[in-house]
């Protein structure tokens, strides 16, 4: 919506107010109306000024509006899909979200003791956020590093076939110890891709 401002001038100056019209000064009431070609292009400038204003808030809202979730899971870090004879309850778990504006977010939750019982709840440790990701870009829980003992790990590799390996572009430890999601170098790293469910 376009603000306008509207003055009304009444009236014409007497004669011996002429001296310059549009530089002069009228007082009606307690309203004192300015008529210079400054003041008239300042409140041009306010009017457009609002207007960019209301122009980029609809811009925002529309883009918040379309971002939609492409990708999401959730896993409690004590789970081994290798082994699950091997699956206990851990104190930790992770939440990835990937919107189709091109952010991913993971979230590691913590929990205040490993039982499970009935209304247990994790509470948000540490988080992490990548923008400007793409469709080739797939996030991975398969990542290992070097020779080095295993941690967990994630990361995101872009690649347009599944089921290789290769050189992440991100990769993180999920450090529970600090409760805690470290950021590493790529050089030593591999991540495999599995296949779409």
């Amino acid at each position: 919506m376009v603000t306008v401002l509207r003055f009304v001038f009444l009236g014409r100056a007497a004669p011996s107010e002429a001296r310059n019209d549009y530089n002069r000064a009228h007082t009606y009431g307690d309203i004192r109306v300015l008529r210079s070609p400054c003041f008239m292009f300042f409140l041009f400038v306010l009017g457009c000024e609002s207007n960019r204003k209301e122009l980029s808030s609809d811009t925002t809202a529309k883009t918040q509006a379309s971002d939609s979730v492409v990708y999401e899971n959730w896993w409690n870090m004590g789970t081994d899909l290798d082994e699950p004879e091997k699956n206990f309850e851990s104190r930790f778990a992770v939440r990835v979200t990937e919107l189709s504006s091109g952010t991913l977010t993971v979230y590691l939750d913590s929990a205040s003791s490993t039982s499970a019982p009935e209304g247990r709840k994790f509470f948000l440790a540490d988080s992490v956020a990548v923008t400007g990701l793409t469709k080739l870009d797939k996030f991975t829980q398969g990542c290992t590093y070097g020779a080095g003992p295993w941690q967990p790990r994630i990361g995101v590799m872009r690649d347009s076939v599944y089921e290789r390996s290769g050189r992440p572009r991100f990769i993180w430890v999920l450090d529970t110890l600090n409760a805690r999601i470290r950021p590493v170098p790529t050089d030593s790293a591999s991540c495999f891709i599995a296949g779409p469910e």
